[in-house]
């Protein structure tokens, strides 16, 4: 699960077209939030992405999807196109872009895919060939992205925990067994300080397993009254959205509070 974040800079022949290439990430750690807009609600050729913190859109420059570096204004190179990816799903669709040959200043009318290219492992706009298909994106609030983050931390953390909890108890079977026809025994003050620091491990346990679980409740409760994903806007009351790829792109939707926003992600 990939996500993408901004570096660089990148020129092209837009005017005054340089901005931030738009990379690849591997986890929820650093996402890229944007805004997305819908200006002609219900219509998915009329979408533009603005970045969050920058406040600045996204387009393609030298076929390469980039925040812009310079230029906040609204011109005809950001407006983006969503396409269905598979008939009647509107949750994973294809994003078009306005594209350029080297002779023109200004936008074609044909719209390039934003293509994910696996011998670079990056984002391009290009035709797509063997090799390098339209890149499939859905959209995932942040919200559920941080929790997802915090689980896979989580489920880490209690791997080590049940790792260091099974040694200390294994090793404390074999002090039972060892004392076992001593005078001391299992009464001995070494075997009683390994039992209190066992005990001591299974606590921590429990506590990181039952933490789990509430934080895996709140990620169902959460994707029940949000949804996992949104699509392609098709009416008024959903026309701000964004999508999901093999890497991720924080949005915020429109009619969503400001302290949650979605991400990109391929599929």
């Amino acid at each position: 699960m990939p996500s993408l974040s901004g570096s660089g800079l990148n020129g092209g022949v837009v005017f005054f077209g340089q901005g931030h290439p738009l990379k690849l990430m591997h986890d929820y750690t650093d996402l890229f939030t944007i805004n997305v807009t819908n200006l002609v609600a219900g219509d998915p050729t009329q979408i533009f992405f603005r970045s969050t913190h920058q406040d600045r859109y996204l387009l393609c420059i030298n076929k390469m999807l980039c925040e812009r570096a310079l230029l906040k204004d609204l011109s005809p190179w950001e407006k983006l196109e969503l396409r269905p990816a598979l008939p009647g799903n509107h949750y994973c669709f294809y994003i078009y872009g306005p594209s350029s040959d080297a002779m023109s200043l200004g936008p074609s009318s044909s719209p390039l895919p934003i293509c994910f290219d696996e011998a670079g492992g990056c984002l391009v706009q290009a035709l797509p060939v063997p090799g390098c298909q339209p890149a499939v994106f859905t959209l995932q609030t942040a919200s559920s992205a941080l929790l997802l983050q915090e689980i896979t931390d989580l489920i880490q953390e209690c791997a080590k925990q049940r790792f260091q909890f099974s040694g200390l108890n294994n090793l404390l079977n074999l002090q039972r067994v060892a004392c076992r026809g001593t005078a001391a025994g299992e009464h001995s003050v070494e075997f009683q300080k390994l039992t209190r620091k066992r005990d001591a491990e299974e606590e921590q346990l429990v506590f990181l397993q039952d933490h789990l679980a509430f934080l895996e409740e709140q990620l169902q409760f959460h994707t029940h009254n949000a949804g996992a994903t949104d699509g392609i806007p098709e009416s008024e009351e959903n026309s701000s959205e964004s999508c999901r790829s093999k890497s991720s792109i924080r949005s915020k939707r429109a009619m969503k509070p400001d302290y949650d926003h979605e991400f990109l992600r391929l599929v």
